[in-house]
């Protein structure tokens, strides 16, 4: 189609169009071409035709974006330091262009890929860079959303929580702010061995997420698993069990409350009732704990092999 399209008379001649439109539409033509050569298995065409665009539409928008198109077909491939140069380059020759904060947030995210501190440095460093140099883009909470992740990835907490901080400060009404302060309390309760103190404080941005109307029902849930799990490993079973069941109740036997939660939070409600059934026994409540292991089971949420693997164990007169 786009052979076909680029082959008419209209697509030069057509004066109805403005010479800029045409120009632009060839130019996009030309890049969903690329793409379909990519999809087809046709990688020397495709990369030709790639470079062919650049070269025809110098600085447009479609050669600019076909940067961000080789890359991803670079990345998929486990290609990641080459993908990484190409986003870059993206950013360094054309700074103006609404796509060069995004090419360096995507070229941190392949330097992560490669799994090492020494990347996750390289990572840091692309995302200060996209911070300092583009302070108003939208990506810019998420940059240093994802700084502090890498500062945690690096056993740096202080300074991960510093950064958390400062992206609840900055960014009070982001829709995902939720997402930085639950980053936040994982960092505090992460520091607790070291300093107890944090503890009062992890515990409190928990409680306050999962009672937050306006946070996503799965982060809510995630909130309440772990200010249970925390009270948990630290001792305080008979609050941490009132914690975690509450959070079953709430999201779980509440058919509505149920009905909005993904795959994500299926996962955090099937380690509340493990966890919340593993306190039970250890409290000699052996009928709580079969209860809960049996609603993993009927729930479908995540679990299932733990839950059987403990009903057996329970009618066997385990512990």
């Amino acid at each position: 189609l786009v052979d076909r399209l680029l082959a008419g008379p209209a697509a030069e001649t057509n004066t109805a169009v403005p010479a800029a439109l045409r120009q632009e539409a060839a130019g996009t033509a030309r890049l969903v071409r690329a793409q379909a050569l990519l999809a087809l298995g046709r990688e020397p065409d495709g990369m030709a035709e790639l470079e062919a665009l650049r070269g025809a539409f110098p600085g447009s928008d479609p050669a600019v974006y076909s940067f961000i198109i080789q890359a991803k077909f670079l990345a998929d491939r486990g290609q990641t330091v080459e993908a990484q140069q190409l986003l870059i380059e993206l950013a360094e020759r054309y700074e103006d262009s609404p796509y060069a904060a995004y090419a360096l947030y995507e070229a941190a995210g392949n330097a992560e890929r490669r799994g090492e501190d020494k990347h996750y440095e390289e990572a840091f460093r692309i995302l200060h860079d996209l911070v300092e140099r583009f302070p108003r883009n939208e990506l810019v909470f998420y940059a240093q959303l994802k700084q502090g992740d890498l500062l945690r990835k690096l056993n740096q907490l202080g300074p991960a929580q510093v950064i958390y901080e400062s992206v609840l400060n900055r960014f009070p009404a982001h829709r995902d702010a939720p997402l930085a302060e639950l980053a936040l309390a994982d960092t505090l309760f992460a520091q607790v061995t070291a300093d107890a103190s944090r503890l009062g404080s992890a515990l409190a941005r928990y409680e306050r997420l999962f009672d937050l109307p306006s946070a996503p029902g799965e982060v809510r849930v995630e909130a309440g698993f772990k200010e249970g799990y925390a009270l948990a490993t630290r001792g305080n079973s008979p609050e941490a069990r009132r914690a975690l069941w509450l959070v079953v109740d709430r999201f779980l036997l509440d058919e509505a409350a149920r009905a909005t939660i993904g795959e994500k939070g299926r996962y955090w409600l099937g380690r509340t009732l493990l966890v919340y059934a593993d306190l039970c026994e250890k409290a000699k409540a052996p009928q709580e704990a079969r209860d809960a292991y049996e609603l993993v089971l009927r729930s479908g949420v995540w679990g299932e092999n733990t839950a059987k693997a403990a009903l057996q164990r329970l009618a066997g007169g385990g512990r």
